[in-house]
């Protein structure tokens, strides 16, 4: 048995895949049933007892001497149209080819006479042959229903892939709006092509030529000036569509025949797409919903407005790429489940969804790749052109982002169905939703393929995220469309360092709540995560909601970064005036090191995109410790050493010199030399003033030749508002002043002397800075004492 390479058959544009399905389909329903397929190389390879002529001549005339086998047209017919030939105001051409039909005595067309009564039947019964048009649009529905309780099993397969039946008819857009694409009927196309290849009375001379043409990627001359649809954007004439400014309308007729036949497999089925017990919902294999995720060609407004009504995508199909040899009983049954659900079991209603459904059906179905293509709306109202979306493999896994996917399961469906283009829904909402969207397709992508790593792919869907909540934010009805991401778990951060920007953040972000709220409630702490001071949101259990009355979001939009910063630490304090706990409500478990520090105070960050990042972790929930963890963890990891503060100096270019090796503590490098250098660069008063600001208790004085823990007897730091405002309003001389008298209270005396102090000068502008510096944790809190605190004599 021949292999036989269709090389016409391609899997794109989308009509030249469906022609070798059609090509395919009735081989073996008609000619061979034992015929396989599969597609290797860019074409569709066809495994058949017929050879390359033989095959021709089934669609032509027939095989051999007695002409069987032969091709038989399916029954397509939309007498439900605006233009079918039953009626008596009917188009004059369509009445001429269903007259054809009629009187023809070929064998071939048997199953087309057959329909073709079963219509006029009807109609007659009904009395519905001589209503004019504009009446009958209001008995659509009557006439589609009645048409399909009337047909026989080959008419029906093609109404089944044409228009699935609910209270209202739904369409597989395949073949239009059931049957017609604006204006043109193509079922009438279709009854045109069959008259110009195989003819309704007699076989066209030319017929063989155009055929070999359309399966075997054949040369041809000319062709039919009849549109061959959506399926052929570059056949249908257009602008740059040719080698002049517009292109001329030109197609193989077989390529459009051998199209509608190999999408009547695409048949549309009634299932339960809510649950077991919801109401039976259309739905036409891997059809889907649109969503802009990036394509170049594409954009936000092609998908489906508020009222559903406006849809420059009408839709999305997942055409499926198999490498082995299949049957078509096979592939009946692939189409049959194409339904795209997901691993959790719930539907798939758009292209996100498709992109996490592919992997686990493609693997138990043998499909290596599915062609993503969409009908768009183009060259004006009415025109739908097939557009490649490119080819998605199944080769790769979604286990290893299942768990992420499923956090913000509830909140993506939210902006699916929330976020849509119209009254109430500003053009930068839409345009975060596109940017989220693209993220969640690159981690899907970058999952399969290996093109991005997962945690980058991560960390854009969280900055995707945090994007449309603060755009959400700033509406009115916010409570209405959206409700804000819940929390999220630390697998969504990656492992290993993304520049002085994620660290900063990451510390900033992962500010503990503090203390018990004097309301009486003892389940909502005094001052809650950082992300209540980012956006007016109050947690409930786990979950976060919009809250109208919070006084606590203080990050202001378009504000500077320290200002953000400051205005944050400064709430924060305050709050925590209101509520019973020990030490201030400034701890983090990561801590930022003292080399992201100095780039920060030197300015060489991107405020911008630190702000942002602040925004973006703040959804990953931070851990929530109470106070005896906070004191393990910092007996653990936050000795105080001894750095001989006076084996420091500074050579011509300011960069900080010492003789000192790193710190070691139980042969463990407690602090790198290059920590040790940014620390000694560093301002001594951010040393000193930012122990006024440590969350838990202050790290252990340090004491001479010796690196010592803490031994969890150490005093916890005051509430310093004062202190605060003295920074920021540039009087760092009084600020310092104030510090060391307070910490001296406590037995730590600075190793600032009086005059100094009282010396001191700093530009406004590194003040305020200096000001947003004192909310960041430290890793080190130690290596502040140490810098700022006199050592203790070890005798």
């Amino acid at each position: 048995m021949p292999v036989l390479k269709l090389r016409g058959c391609t899997p794109e544009p989308l009509g030249n895949y469906l022609k070798g399905l059609g090509v395919f389909r009735l081989i073996a329903e008609q000619a061979d049933p034992l015929a396989r397929a599969w597609w290797k190389d860019g074409v569709l390879c066809l495994h058949t007892r017929w050879s390359l002529d033989d095959v021709a001549d089934f669609f032509v005339k027939g095989i051999g001497e007695d002409d069987k086998p032969i091709y038989s047209p399916t029954p397509i017919f939309a007498p439900w149209g605006g233009s079918p030939g039953f009626y008596a105001d009917g188009d004059e051409n369509p009445k001429k080819l269903i007259a054809m039909i009629r009187q023809s005595s070929q064998e071939r067309l048997s199953a087309s006479r057959e329909a073709v009564k079963d219509i006029d039947a009807i109609l007659q019964r009904q009395a519905w042959a001589t209503v004019p048009k504009k009446q009958r649009k209001h008995l659509k529905s009557e006439i589609v229903a009645s048409m399909r309780l009337a047909w026989g099993a080959h008419a029906v397969d093609w109404f089944d892939a044409c228009v699935s039946l609910e209270e209202n008819a739904h369409y597989g857009f395949l073949y239009g709006t059931g049957g017609n694409e604006g204006r043109a009927d193509i079922t009438n196309n279709f009854w045109e092509m069959i008259e110009e290849t195989i003819g309704l009375s007699s076989p066209r001379a030319n017929a063989r030529e155009t055929l070999c043409a359309s399966i075997f990627g054949g040369p041809r001359v000319g062709g039919t000036s009849k549109t061959a649809g959506q399926h052929f954007p570059l056949a249908a004439g257009s602008s740059n569509c040719g080698q002049e400014f517009f292109g001329s309308s030109s197609a193989n007729p077989w390529d459009v025949i051998l199209m509608m036949e190999g999408a009547i497999l695409f048949a549309g089925a009634a299932t339960k797409r809510l649950s077991q017990y919801g109401k039976g919902k259309a739905a036409f294999p891997f059809m889907i919903d649109y969503l802009a995720t990036g394509e170049p060609s594409t954009s936000i407004n092609d998908e489906a407005k508020q009222d559903g009504q406006i849809v420059r995508c009408r839709a999305e199909f997942w055409m499926p790429l198999w490498q082995s040899a299949t049957s078509l009983p096979e592939i009946h049954a692939l189409l049959s489940e194409g339904r795209l659900q997901r691993r959790s079991g719930e539907k798939t209603e758009h292209t996100l969804h498709a992109m996490e459904a592919i992997k686990t059906l493609g693997s138990s179905r043998g499909i290596e790749t599915f062609h993503r293509v969409g009908l768009f709306e183009r060259r004006g109202k009415g025109y739908y052109l097939a557009s490649s979306l490119g080819f998605h493999a199944t080769s790769g896994s979604s286990h290893s982002i299942a768990p992420q996917l499923a956090e913000i399961e509830d909140f993506r469906q939210q902006i699916y169905l929330n976020l849509r283009s119209g009254p109430g829904i500003p053009d930068r909402i839409m345009r975060s939703r596109q940017r989220f969207h693209a993220a969640l397709a690159t981690l899907l992508e970058g999952d399969e393929k290996g093109a991005v790593s997962t945690s980058d792919a991560l960390l854009g869907v969280l900055a995707g995220a945090s994007t449309i909540e603060r755009e959400i934010a700033l509406l009115k009805d916010r409570s209405q469309i959206l409700k804000p991401c819940p929390t999220l778990t630390n697998s969504w951060l990656p492992n290993h360092g993304r520049g002085p920007e994620y660290a900063l953040a990451r510390a900033v972000a992962g500010i503990l709540p503090w203390g018990e709220s004097s309301s009486g409630d003892g389940q909502r702490p005094a001052v809650e995560s950082i992300r209540a001071n980012l956006l007016p949101v109050a947690r409930q259990g786990r979950s976060w909601v919009w809250d109208k009355t919070t006084r606590c979001d203080v990050w202001a939009r378009g504000a500077p970064l320290h200002a953000n910063l400051a205005a944050t630490l400064r709430r924060r304090l305050i709050d925590a005036q209101r509520g019973g706990g020990e030490g201030l409500p400034l701890w983090s478990s990561h801590g930022a090191r003292f080399e992201d520090l100095l780039a920060f105070w030197k300015g060489t960050v991107d405020d911008l995109r630190l702000g942002e990042l602040i925004q973006t972790l703040s959804l990953v929930d931070a851990d929530e410790s109470n106070g005896d963890s906070i004191e393990i963890q910092q007996g653990r990891a936050e000795p105080t050493p001894d750095l001989q503060t006076g084996a420091v100096w500074f050579n011509p270019d300011g960069q900080a010199q010492t003789r000192l090796k790193p710190v070691e503590r139980h042969q463990r490098e407690l602090v790198s030399e290059r920590e040790l250098q940014s620390a000694f660069e560093l301002p001594r008063v951010y040393h000193l003033l930012k122990l006024c600001f440590v969350g838990g208790r202050l790290p252990r004085r340090p004491v001479e030749r010796c690196a010592l823990g803490r031994s969890g007897a150490e005093p916890f730091p005051t509430v310093c508002l004062d202190l605060l405002s003295l920074v920021e309003a540039g009087r760092v001389s009084e600020a310092v002043q104030l510090a060391a008298r307070r910490l001296g209270a406590k037995g730590y005396q600075p190793v600032l002397r009086e005059p100094d102090m009282q010396a001191l000068e700093m530009d406004l502008n590194q003040c305020r800075r200096l000001a947003g510096m004192l909310l960041i944790p430290v890793f080190q809190p130690g290596v502040l004492a140490a810098l700022a605190i006199k050592p203790e004599y070890n005798s």
